[in-house]
């Protein structure tokens, strides 16, 4: 099995396209980002959002959660 700290995902990208964002509105508050940390946890930051994911890991892919400012949990799948 493969160490979280070896995944190849494990690392800060750039979000460089959304389908319902454009460039400009990506890159507004500084550059589109997200961070995967080895430690279950990660930050994502584009537009005017700023937010921390739990995190957890495939071979191929991570998955990430956050809540939004309700509490509400959200859910989506990162490549």
């Amino acid at each position: 099995m493969m160490a979280v700290g070896d995944h190849p995902l494990v690392g800060q990208w750039r979000i460089v396209e959304a389908d319902l964002w454009d460039h400009g509105y990506l890159d507004l508050c500084g550059p589109a980002t997200v961070t995967i940390g080895a430690d279950n946890r990660g930050e994502i930051a584009f537009g005017a959002m700023q937010a921390s994911l739990d995190l957890s890991y495939s071979p191929s892919m991570v998955f990430f959660s956050w809540a939004d400012r309700q509490g509400a949990p959200r859910q989506t799948l990162g490549a």
